[in-house]
């Protein structure tokens, strides 16, 4: 309706209110209507000569890799250079973290390396390529590209960090993700209780049960407190070494702190 009514204000040569259009785009791209409707608007009122904003590009550019349709995203980063706007490093991982996370890894690296030309990646764009790499399971590809990063003098943040300890976790490389962990802490970045569980998991899992209650008693130690899931999951480590007593241990350490067992804790 809203094209219809900018095609209309065209046809009888009136000029066009860019205040309205300007209140029916931003509608357009916070609805959860389809990308390509706030798209095809916006092209129409470009096109009566709305000046260009880098936001609206890169909103909308978002908006298409949310719903999967990269290409289409790559379009609109194609018209924002057309248009004389030139793609800051917002635009550059906008692009980049929508092709790594629907799975097109190699245009991702192939659009860091044009953005490199023009640009210099941020933590977020070693992030996209990063969380693409360990959802591919390519444990040893996302570990180089976190040394490039360190290499160029950039601080990865705790996203990078929890990504590369799932990633090495879900693949059964423990001390890959103990030695990512003890890396983590050296440049001062904190754990969360997520983060705690995932090794905690991992440990009991690997049969290594007193890595994983240090790791409960250095929680303690931080401020963090086990829960349900961190305390099932050792119990569960303990019966499947064959050690009750430190399984009965566990489940009454956890009744003390006021979390009550579930039916998992108890089989």
């Amino acid at each position: 309706d809203a094209i219809q009514c900018i095609k209309l204000v065209k046809k009888h040569g009136v000029c066009v209110p860019f205040q309205s259009c300007d209140r029916v785009l931003d509608q357009l791209m916070k609805l959860n209507s389809p990308a390509v409707v706030a798209w095809d608007f916006y092209l129409e009122i470009l096109g009566c000569g709305y000046p260009p904003k880098l936001y609206n590009f890169n909103v909308l550019m978002n908006k298409f890799c949310k719903e999967g349709t990269v290409k289409e995203a790559h379009l609109v980063f194609d018209e924002m250079s057309r248009s004389g706007l030139r793609p800051t490093a917002v635009s550059y991982n906008t692009l980049i973290n929508g092709y790594c996370k629907w799975g097109s890894l190699d245009e991702g690296f192939r659009l860091k390396r044009v953005m490199e030309s023009r640009l210099v990646p941020d933590v977020f764009t070693y992030s996209a390529l990063i969380n693409g790499l360990c959802r591919g399971g390519r444990m040893d590809d996302a570990n180089q590209v976190f040394d490039e990063m360190c290499s160029k003098g950039l601080v990865p943040n705790d996203v990078i960090f929890t990504t590369l300890i799932n990633g090495s976790c879900k693949n059964g490389e423990v001390s890959l993700a103990m030695e990512m962990y003890e890396r983590m802490l050296m440049k001062g970045v904190k754990p969360d209780l997520i983060m705690y569980n995932t090794l905690i998991n991992v440990l009991c899992k690997s049969g290594i049960l007193n890595d994983a209650r240090k790791l409960i008693d250095e929680m303690s130690t931080k401020g963090l407190k086990a829960d349900k899931f961190t305390y099932t999951t050792l119990i569960d480590g303990c019966c499947m070494e064959g050690n009750l007593d430190a399984a009965l241990e566990i489940r009454q350490r956890m009744m003390r702190e006021g979390i009550e067992p579930d039916n998992v804790a108890y089989t």
